[in-house]
């Protein structure tokens, strides 16, 4: 009778201090997955923004390529070769003198904001490429700093920009975080190397 009692007194003591050791182990577990969860949340938000964010420079880079492509091939070489032109030459070549210029003044703004001093080079020398074959010169012997930079060492200003923005979102894809648990890092984006012009 007297193990009876011990048994039924372990067993109503028991039962509660056992359930509540499982229902706070249960909830340490919940916690801790549910702070991994939502931490992992933030690191892939975070890195869907650095990717938005390359992904509209890379946008603008090529807005500003064609920008100035366009001007190159469609205004007359005679033309867009002088720094002064008649009235005439300025109405027929100025939509393509806008864009151009508008796209590179948006390339040095947007260069500040970019990941790293490589992309933000290679920005602004896109953009300085695209103000020098606007500007052109009086000079009678005046380079052509399209044809300078096409003709020059491979890839050209525009190519190396844009190869190093698919360099820089393809180092942040492959990156990615995906699993609970993993600590979020930043890559250290490496765009290929840089060719002198």
């Amino acid at each position: 009778m007297k193990d009876a009692i011990w048994f039924l007194l372990i067993t109503a003591l028991g039962i509660p201090i056992g359930g509540w050791i499982s229902a706070y182990v249960n909830a340490q577990i919940s916690r801790a997955t549910s702070r991994e969860t939502a931490l992992l949340s933030a690191a892939q938000k975070r890195r869907d923004t650095e990717i938005a964010q390359l992904r509209d420079a890379q946008s603008s880079l090529l807005e500003a390529a064609t920008a100035v492509q366009s001007y190159v091939w469609y205004v007359d070489k005679e033309v867009r070769l002088r720094a002064t032109i008649d009235d005439e030459d300025w109405h027929a070549s100025r939509e393509f003198i806008e864009r151009a210029v508008i796209g590179a003044q948006q390339l040095r703004a947007l260069a500040r904001t970019l990941p790293t001093t490589e992309l933000s080079d290679a920005y602004i020398a896109v953009e300085r490429l695209i103000m020098d074959v606007v500007r052109g010169s009086d000079e009678d012997d005046a380079p052509d700093a399209w044809h300078n930079d096409v003709s020059g060492p491979q890839p050209d200003t525009i190519s190396r920009a844009v190869n190093a923005t698919a360099d820089a979102i393809k180092q942040l894809y492959d990156t990615y975080p995906a699993e609970i648990g993993e600590k979020p890092s930043t890559p250290q984006i490496t765009p290929r190397a840089r060719t002198e012009n």
